[in-house]
């Protein structure tokens, strides 16, 4: 009998409570195992789960399921966990395994948890049934169990994934289990799960490592439901999107919800944009990067200007005032000085920002910023990146920035002197790319020619900024993964939020350069990176669907995270995956 039957056939006898049950049924045709459960079973069984809460919240016992024993296996699964949330809280979690060769298996689990979940010393008392409508219930089942052949640290690392495999560590024959959304939700590497897990079986933290220990691994089917009954699959603890499902609108959306998260966190002492605050503990750090920031506040602008949102304005006032209170006038040109460093990044960053405002006063500054980053070009073309330290410490960054700060400058004021740095700048820095190939420094110099083409029709540009960038691609995109969240990221091997960002801000513009240049092969390579890239950076959004669990969903929502299993949110996470939504939107290869 398949699981589908099982489940058919328990819902003749739970239709008592068919408020929770679906109005057709599971398909009888459907899953023998739970990697292939449908759609409707899932949301029955997370019904199910609705139905024995609010059983014992009513002080009335939970009946057990009647169906006649047949003989046949059970479903492929280890464990089911049952986790239970009352708004962003956990309020329990519990697991149970019955008998495997009982009929009866799947809904007696999921029974036995739930009841034990109402035992669970986090659950809040104060919960009645009427609270159900704010609860979320998470169904885990943890399958294919194999035991890890060596205890050490290294060789786990090699096959346990975070937030999708499940753990137990064994003695004696009696396992304990974390499930796999244990190291997402606390935001823990696995050698810290590893200490944790030993402890929650009563051993020392190193307990895993010894002798006598078994360690198992195992795959898990994880999805979740609301009190209505909509239910999603999760992997990774998130919510996986479909890159043919992505649309402009969709895009538009998720651009807003990032410039909602610059504007939800505000440091009330200093009126600026927090640098970086952790979902997991609700906490903002107390380091700051005045790069990073500065970066930050020119993506607001443009954010700003693009949304045609002025929700802004007086963050983006308070945030310019306090870095124009740390401008140098040296001779006939200024500079920023912070916390010791004079980096020509400073001129590029607030030149871009101020471009995008109507302060009266920026005429001025901003000459005066431009000949700035003009003063300090060195006759081979090249850039000092610091005007105190001089020399060409970040050298993949800085000088991008600057130029590309000096390009913008010339859109808006027609001054040849800063097109003409940047056109003596490009052989120094293309030589040093071709000798010293680098990732970082390509979307920088990449959008840089981008706009120096567009004024010059140089093809020596053109081919550079293809030559970088299909080498970026070739080398650091995922195509192909075993874990499918993981398409799309750069770089290959730990895909992370921030660098695919960042490498999509460039394509983008090589994408554009490609179909202006009428070449359709590039243009159809940069086309296929930049859908599944984008698929990649919204999945590291945090949304109302994917917050649920967090302690302060609303600090975090529009935040992007640092990567699938690591959940720091840092201004220039936000900045770069913001500006590369807007450049995919407006790239044309999207639906509405």
């Amino acid at each position: 009998m398949t699981l589908g039957r099982k489940i058919l056939a328990a819902v003749t006898i739970l239709s008592y409570f068919s408020t929770f049950a679906p109005s057709t049924g599971p398909s009888a045709a459907s899953a023998s195992s739970v990697k292939d459960l449908t759609y409707k079973e899932k949301k029955f069984l997370a019904g199910y789960v609705y139905f024995v809460l609010g059983r014992c919240l009513d002080g009335e016992a939970v009946p057990k399921i009647p169906v006649p024993e047949t003989g046949a296996p059970d479903p492929d699964y280890d464990i089911v966990f049952v986790s239970v949330y009352y708004g962003n809280t956990l309020i329990g979690c519990q697991g149970n395994s019955y008998r495997p060769k009982d009929i009866n298996r799947v809904l007696a689990d999921i029974r036995k948890a739930t009841i034990n979940v109402t035992g669970d010393r986090r659950f809040k008392k104060d919960l009645t049934k009427d609270g159900l409508k704010d609860v979320s219930v998470v169904i885990s089942f943890l399958y294919n169990g194999r035991r890890m052949a060596q205890n050490d640290l290294a060789y786990l690392k090699r096959y346990a994934e975070p937030g999708i495999h499940g753990l137990s560590v064994s003695k004696g024959g009696k396992h304990t289990y974390f499930i796999p959304s244990v190291m997402i939700t606390a935001n823990i590497g696995l050698e810290t799960a590893m200490k944790q897990l030993s402890k929650k079986a009563g051993l020392p933290e190193d307990g895993y490592l010894g002798k006598d220990i078994e360690i198992y691994l195992y795959d898990s089917v994880v999805f979740r439901s609301d009190a209505r009954r909509r239910t999603t699959d999760l992997y990774r603890f998130n919510v996986p999107v479909d890159a043919h499902d992505i649309t402009r609108s969709a895009i538009l959306e998720r651009i807003s919800l990032g410039y909602g998260w610059f504007l939800n966190n505000v440091d009330p002492g200093s009126g600026m944009t927090q640098y970086a605050y952790s979902p997991a503990r609700d906490l903002y750090s107390e380091k700051n990067n005045h790069p990073r920031q500065m970066a930050a506040l020119w993506a607001i602008t443009e954010l700003r200007r693009f949304l045609r949102d002025g929700s802004s304005d007086e963050l983006i006032e308070r945030e310019i005032d306090y870095y124009l209170g740390r401008l140098r006038d040296e001779g006939g040109y200024s500079f920023f000085v912070i916390d010791g460093r004079a980096s020509i990044a400073y001129n590029a960053f607030m030149i871009l920002a101020l471009l995008n405002t109507d302060r009266p006063d920026k005429g001025g500054v901003l000459k005066r910023l431009g000949d700035g980053i003009l003063a300090m070009q060195d006759p081979d073309g090249s850039y000092d990146t610091d005007f105190i330290k001089k020399g060409n410490d970040g050298i993949d960054y800085a000088p991008g920035e600057a130029m590309l700060g000096l390009m913008h400058l010339y859109a808006a004021t027609g001054d040849e002197a800063y097109l003409g740095s940047v056109k003596k700048a490009f052989p120094y820095y293309r030589d040093h790319w071709r000798a010293n190939k680098n990732a970082a420094f390509i979307p920088w110099h990449t959008q840089t020619y981008y706009l120096l083409y567009r004024h010059t029709k140089d093809r020596s540009l053109a081919d550079f900024i293809f030559e970088m960038n299909d080498w970026s691609i070739d080398n650091y995109q995922v195509f192909e993964s075993g874990h499918p969240d993981e398409i799309g990221g750069f770089t290959k091997g730990t895909p992370r939020g921030c660098s695919t960002s960042v490498y999509l801000e460039g394509i983008n513009d090589a994408y554009r350069l490609a179909r202006e240049t009428g070449d359709t092969a590039r243009a159809a390579k940069y086309s296929e990176s930049i859908r599944l890239g984008t698929r990649f950076i919204l999945q590291t959004q945090f949304t109302k669907e994917n917050s649920f669990y967090l302690k302060n969903a609303s600090r975090a929502a529009g935040g992007f995270r640092q990567s699938l299993e690591r959940d720091p949110i840092r201004v220039d996470y936000v900045q770069h995956a913001s500006r590369a939504l807007v450049k995919a939107y407006e790239s044309g290869l999207f639906g509405e």
